[in-house]
């Protein structure tokens, strides 16, 4: 078994290791390093991209150094600095594949590989071929992201432009923003990992046991007032939703599939409304809808919209206001990808407000426009501006394991340029 420091040590020796690589000519080419290790953490070979010859692989050219030496890739541990490749060129065969074939075990990737044929793929390829896959911390992506700058440079059409809105408005700093003026002095920038949730983010500014509750409801307020600022006029004008309109289709046979026709009879509970826009195309004639957001201005802009039966400021983890099997249907739409959301505690909150045979509709946000007729996949990273492209599947994933745990049926997962749906029904 590998410690976890040990994992460490063998990530930063690919990095050191990378930056031994050796562009073509003429060309731009990544900075990748890899080592295989055996189960006890030891180095059995490294190699770096060029250093079997122009312009082979890192991962080929550890595989054909261990069958000159004749050592065996069986169950083997690789570590690698840039997600393995998915496509060459004419008769050459992809490093993922001959990973896979290799008989390799467990593979831990840096970065993904911000060319659109590759991004992403590669880990699924892995994954789908029972190899368990895991990634370098994120202080180290970032430094690989420096290391391999000019070729990611090279893909910038995975970027989004300065003036996005993702890119001018960044809910971390609205937060800090917001408790500084409410007199709350928070130390450093708040974390923006992927992995980070608003618990997380409560214990790092604790300061007193007194302080938990005042602060619970400053953060609260600071979540909401960041939607606010980022998302209280957003409409589907340069939007995916806006140009590409299936998703209204989608979500209309779904509920067809679910058995349900129209949600106009069930009292529907519609988590992360937003400021209600896409309620016009979805919510008008539901007569016992309830609404709630932790944004308090979008809130009432969708309730002036809408005219729900009931509204109420509350975050997703917390449906407290909600009774006990109350619910018909839940639906939430591109809210479990939001900063800061607890996907667990959520879908914990999903479980205990919806009845017995309930039904629930979530989706995963999974495509931006970049500029007219200009659409990029994935979903946006704001450590770096890049989007990654198979993040939207990870957390569909993380969602579908979680709705199974709970024993709900007639699962199915529908995907559209603007989100990816997951959706089901609780058990009776």
């Amino acid at each position: 078994m590998i410690t976890e420091e040990r994992k460490h040590e063998l990530m930063k020796e690919t990095m050191r290791i990378a930056k031994k690589s050796l562009s073509e000519k003429g060309r731009i080419s990544p900075k990748v390093g890899a080592v295989l290790v055996n189960a006890e953490g030891e180095i059995v070979l490294d190699c770096y991209r060029g250093e079997t010859g122009e312009g082979n692989h890192c991962e080929y050219g550890l595989l054909e150094k261990a069958k000159v030496a004749n050592i065996s890739t069986e169950d083997k541990i690789l570590f690698v600095t840039l997600e393995p490749c998915v496509s060459r060129g004419k008769g050459k065969i992809p490093c993922a594949q001959r990973i896979v074939e290799a008989g390799i075990k467990e593979v831990y990737i840096g970065t993904l590989d911000p060319n659109p044929v590759i991004t992403g793929k590669g880990e699924l390829y892995l994954r789908a071929n029972k190899i368990a896959v895991n990634r370098y911390p994120n202080e180290l992506v970032e430094e690989l992201c420096i290391l391999n700058s000019d070729f990611f440079e090279l893909y910038k059409a995975s970027y989004l432009p300065n003036n996005s809105l993702l890119v001018t408005k960044n809910i971390s700093q609205i937060i800090v923003e917001y408790m500084s003026k409410k007199g709350y002095s928070v130390d450093n920038e708040l974390p923006t990992d992927w992995n980070i949730v608003f618990d997380y983010i409560l214990a790092d500014c604790y300061k007193t046991e007194s302080d938990r509750s005042a602060l619970r409801k400053l953060m609260n307020e600071a979540l909401g007032y960041a939607y606010d600022e980022k998302y209280i006029d957003h409409n589907y004008k340069d939007d995916v939703r806006g140009t590409y309109n299936t998703w209204v289709t989608v979500f209309n046979e779904i509920l067809h599939e679910l058995n349900v026709g129209s949600l106009n009879h069930l009292r529907t509970l519609v988590v992360g409304i937003g400021n209600g826009h896409e309620g016009k195309y979805l919510y008008s004639d539901i007569k016992d809808l309830i609404i709630v957001d932790i944004a308090p201005k979008s809130l009432e802009k969708a309730k002036n919209l809408l005219k729900p039966k009931n509204a109420y400021v509350l975050n997703a983890q917390d449906l407290s206001t909600i009774e006990n099997s109350s619910i018909e249907a839940y639906i939430s739409l591109m809210t479990y990808q939001s900063t800061y959301f607890d996907i667990d505690k959520s879908l914990i909150e999903a479980y205990r407000v919806l009845s017995n045979d309930g039904i629930i509709i979530l989706s995963i946000a999974c495509g931006y426009m970049k500029e007219e007729h200009v659409y990029i996949e994935g979903l946006f990273n704001f450590q770096n501006n890049i989007i990654d492209r198979n993040r939207p599947f990870d957390l569909i994933e993380v969602i579908r394991k979680k709705l199974i745990s709970f024993g709900f049926v007639s699962l199915g997962i529908r995907t559209t340029p603007s989100e990816i749906y997951i959706y089901g029904r609780k058990p009776q």
